[in-house]
């Protein structure tokens, strides 16, 4: 079987695991009498960190240098020791309250040995940056480890204060850490084994296992194994069903039954998740199936693919391809081509929980397997045990799945968790039981959600921003460069599979947290009320939501121990609301939901001015939606603070204390509107890898030496400014990890085109990017040497979303609409008025978005626009033309058959102020929905073909093109009419279906 990237086809082990349904069986004579408990305070991860910080090379050199060294090392030991003895605490504080306080003011400690440490290092950054000429004053720390010890300054008064200050709290946490050694020998603490998780990985799946055992599948195992064993041709089995049925366990059982084995050969499997990379897979399926192949790194897609053919030539193979998600039908294509060599019988096995994705691969409809639900005789045990709940049965399902060994599940079977009531405590045994066998990363992850109020729809990159700055998520050396923002990833969809977070039903773009765990097309997602209260329970005092009402005090919180708070905006917010965060000064989080809010609200300046200059320890401020105009000078007293959020406000700059917030890693400027300009000082936050300020229109210039934020991977605009060299093109190029949407402005301001050649676009990791020259179409072109500036500014093929904006060149260059850019679905061409040749676009497999506007130079639309495909544009579902004045002719082939190949799932047609257009539109388009020509006075050829068109608006045409309407769309729902006086003679009396009509 496969064991290389992508991951192997999926069980967890060589060995199937114990039989859930007697473990469970057992379970249920295991709950005893009630008793409170109090969530896992995940010191052992708090932990991890602090040794980390402590055994920083440039902290250790500035701890010697501050003669706080010692000290710092006698914490170390102190930790090491108690850390030896947290899991007995843990497992003592169920009947401990001693136990239970030790556990919190542990917590507590921990909390406060973080912030000190903290300050440590947001002062030696200050020093290192103050040591340094202004003029390089921002740069990486790769420059700092080479510039001079940061302690060799002069005698200044902050450095008295900061000593001072320093000096006493760390007698206050050496006092609190001895008192915490003394009372740990005083409650008997031992060391006990105990389970570690700091080295999680999501394990890869395999289609090894040991005589499987699943309960109520031999019917859908049977049906599957007639699909195998007929002599068909090759045929592709898709066996679909929502996520925990059992599809990848059934693809197990059948592909290693005997008369399987011994039917096929070769067989291979591997899961393919949602990175359906053709190469990948074609490597990965060919050293499975021909282990003799050798350097398949060194070869092209080209020569894979011939090797592939040639080792499946007349063998009955069996391939299962697990876990797939893409929808993409040429990439599909273009795996499943060395396929058709094999034997007749050869099968395709493909699991997934998407419909849309079997039918893309063109199954025969006999071979379709959709898995059920099991019935209640399988199910019943598993249900007792969860309380009828089907999501404590699902959550503990994704418990037992990782469990590999007999011993771990025995392990769950006698845990004390079971022993608590959950009517005492109000959580379920089963989920808190799930949570506390979390991977300890995934812990502190899914608590941190507990600050979210119930029912709260969330997506994966913010949440993924508040873990980095909340300092959750820690890249190990052993996974040598991963991003933290793609290990956060991995966490967030770790507990998306484990049942914590499910997708949201009220749009297909966020998250939402189960209950029980509590604009760009992304997906939102939610908690369940269940898990969010579990989220709740185990995060105490620690996460809070205003809007929570505790104890017979319905209008007080007591927040003077919490460490994050968020709150529900209100449109006009007085300082009553948050007179209980004066004491909640160690606070980190501060909060306001949503993140993203179109309409603006209103806030007392006294929250700005007076109570966040006191929470001197914050690390997350999100402030969007309020009408905000300006930052006070004293957000500079914020020096932890790491990420910060003034969407869509009216902010119109940010004040240069800015750049004494060195520990930032996210500011958030999107929508700011008002925004004209970023302070200089911006170039000091040397951590800082995500600067969002898209659709900031009035924002002109970039800030100079942008380009010493070596570490920025959100910089959605960069505008070239004109004869400036700190802030021209150059500046891009150190810009070497800029990854997701990148618009590129004031291009026309590029002076020599070479400079391009070091930005190397091509290596960035782009999904969506804008090209755009200067929008005053009465300035004449400056350089002549668009064209050049455009060939340098070639993405990588992974680019999913182009837009080019006032382009000066006569042509486009041959990269754009090149074949290999296989994952574009979507590109822009606006004004580029001296084009006079559109560029080959039909060869764009996943294409399904274009858009053509205001391409005055633009005379005819020839043949080469579709490319040497033989169906062109065969993705392409919107089509729109706008503003093009000068176009006179739309050239299609000349052949029916020809014409029919032509955007075959075309679904809406625009062309909409074209007055000079008089032929033609293409003759068939057999999927077409929406039909709209407006203003397009002398065209005069018939409406396309389109039997299934539902809404058709015509305004300002020749009625040359109305011809037999109410003949020819009978499917027709919606008709809209204006400046038409033959109305009468289309025939409307035929459209059944019509529900809405308009005439002018």
């Amino acid at each position: 079987m496969l064991h290389r990237n992508p991951k192997p086809f999926r069980p967890t082990a060589c060995r199937d695991p114990p039989n859930p349904s007697l473990f469970l069986l057992h379970f249920q004579c295991r709950l005893a009498a009630p008793m409170e408990v109090v969530g896992e305070l995940l010191l052992s991860a708090a932990f991890e960190a602090l040794f980390h910080k402590l055994a920083s090379s440039d902290f250790l050199t500035f701890a010697r240098q501050e003669l706080i060294h010692s000290q710092l090392k006698t914490w170390n030991t102190q930790l090491l020791n108690i850390r030896e003895v947290l899991n007995d605490a843990e497992d003592k504080q169920i009947t401990s309250s001693s136990v239970k306080l030790w556990l919190s003011d542990l917590n507590n400690l921990a909390y406060d040995m973080e912030d000190i440490l903290d300050d440590f290092n947001t002062e030696m950054l200050r020093r290192k940056l103050a040591a340094q000429p202004q003029e390089t004053a921002a740069t990486s720390r790769k420059v700092w480890s080479l510039i001079p010890t940061c302690c060799k300054t002069s005698f200044t008064p902050i450095l008295v204060t900061f000593d001072v200050s320093m000096g006493s709290k760390i007698k206050d946490i050496t006092d609190r850490l001895d008192d915490i050694s003394k009372r740990k020998a005083q409650l008997g603490l031992e060391k006990v084994s105990g389970k570690t998780n700091s080295t999680w990985k999501r394990t890869p799946t395999t289609c090894l296992f040991d005589e499987p055992q699943a309960h109520g599948r031999d019917e859908d195992k049977n049906k599957i194994l007639d699909l195998l064993l007929s002599d068909e041709p090759l045929a592709v089995i898709p066996i679909i069903g929502m996520g925990g049925l059992g599809k990848t366990t059934l693809a197990r059982i059948v592909y290693n039954d005997n008369a399987v084995v011994k039917h096929f050969s070769p067989k291979a499997g591997l899961c393919v998740s949602d990175e359906f990379d053709v190469v990948k897979l074609t490597k990965a399926i060919l050293s499975a199936i021909s282990p003799q192949s050798s350097n398949l790194d060194a070869k092209d897609f080209n020569q894979l693919q011939v090797e592939f053919s040639q080792s499946l030539a007349r063998k009955r193979f069996l391939l299962v391809l697990d876990d797939v998600w893409n929808r993409n039908y040429e990439d599909w294509n273009n795996l499943r081509s060395p396929f058709s060599g094999g034997a007749k019988g050869s099968k395709i096995i493909v699991t997934t929980r998407n419909t849309q994705v079997s039918l893309m691969m063109e199954p025969s409809v006999a071979y379709h397997h959709s898995l059920k639900p099991l019935l209640y005789d399988e199910c019943k045990k598993i249900v007792e045990k969860c309380g009828g709940l089907p999501l404590a049965a699902k959550v503990l399902g994704g418990l037992l799945r990782s469990k590999l060994r007999e011993d771990e599940w025995e392990d769950v079977l006698n845990s004390k968790m079971w022993s608590l009531s959950d009517t005492e405590c109000g959580i379920i045994p089963a989920l808190r039981l799930s949570y506390h066998h979390l991977p300890v990363q995934l812990k502190r992850c899914f608590v941190y959600c507990a600050i979210f109020p119930q029912d709260f729809e969330f997506r994966e990159t913010e949440l993924v921003l508040l873990w980095m700055a909340e300092g959750l998520i820690q890249v190990q050396p052993s996974e040598g460069n991963k991003q933290m923002e793609d290990l956060g990833a991995e966490y967030f969809r770790e507990l998306v599979s484990r049942s914590f977070f499910m997708q949201s039903e009220n749009g297909e773009s966020q998250f939402v947290m189960h209950d029980l765990i509590n604009e760009n097309g992304e997906s939102q997602f939610v908690m369940h009320d269940l898990i969010s209260d579990l989220a709740k329970s185990v995060a105490g005092q620690q996460f809070r939501h205003l809007e929570d009402k505790m104890g017979h005090n319905k209008n007080y919180i007591n927040l003077k121990d919490s460490r994050h708070v968020s709150y529900s905006r209100s449109y006009h917010e007085i300082f009553k609301k948050f007179e209980t965060l004066e004491e909640a000064e160690k606070l980190r989080a501060f909060i306001a939901l949503p993140f993203y809010l179109k309409h603006g609200c209103y806030l007392t300046r006294k929250v700005s001015c007076y109570l966040l200059p006191k929470l001197r320890y914050l690390r997350v401020l999100s402030m969007s939606g309020y009408r905000i105009k300006e930052l006070p000078n004293s957000i500079r007293e914020l020096k932890h603070l790491r990420y910060l959020n003034l969407t869509s406000t009216p902010i119109g700059w940010l004040p240069e204390s800015i750049g004494e917030l060195y520990n930032q890693q996210a500011l958030i400027l999107r929508g700011c509107r008002s925004l004209t300009l970023l302070p200089v000082s911006i170039r000091n936050l040397v951590d800082l890898r995500h600067l969002d300020i898209s659709n900031t229109m009035k924002l002109e210039k970039m800030p100079p030496c942008i380009g010493n934020l070596v570490n920025l991977q959100t910089l959605s605009r960069f505008i070239v400014e004109k004869d400036n060299s700190s802030s021209g093109i150059k500046e891009l190029k150190k810009l070497s990890n800029i990854r997701g949407t990148l618009s590129i402005l004031g291009l026309h301001n590029v002076v020599n085109a070479q400079d391009l050649m070091d930005v190397n676009v091509e290596k960035l990791k782009i999904k969506e990017l804008t090209l755009e020259w200067g929008s005053d179409i009465d300035d004449p072109p400056t350089q002549g040497n668009e064209m050049q500036v455009l060939v340098y500014l070639q993405p990588t093929c992974n680019l999913k979303k182009l837009a080019i904006s006032f382009y000066v060149g006569g042509t486009f260059p041959s990269w754009i609409g090149n074949p290999s850019f296989s994952q574009m679905v979507q590109l822009y061409l606006k004004d580029c008025r001296t084009c006079a040749v559109l560029p080959s676009l039909g060869q764009l497999s996943s294409f399904k978005n274009l858009r053509i506007e205001g391409m005055s130079g633009i005379r005819n639309i020839c043949v080469e626009f579709y490319g040497q495909s033989v169906v062109s544009f065969q993705s392409l579902e919107c089509l729109i033309f706008l503003d093009m004045l000068e176009w006179e002719e739309w050239c299609c082939p000349s052949s029916v058959d020809e014409e029919r190949s032509l955007f075959p799932h075309l679904r809406q047609l625009i062309v909409k102020k074209c007055p000079n257009l008089v032929r033609k539109l293409p003759g068939s388009l057999s999927f077409l929905v929406k039909l709209k020509i407006e203003e397009c006075p002398k065209l005069i050829c018939p409406l396309p073909q389109a039997q299934f068109l539902e809404e058709l608006k015509l305004r300002a045409f020749n009625e040359v093109v109305l011809g037999r309407i109410g003949f020819d769309f009978k499917s027709l729902a919606t008709l809209e009419i204006g400046d038409c006086k033959e109305v009468r003679r289309l025939g409307l009396e035929n459209l059944g279906g019509l529900k809405a009509f308009r005439g002018a």
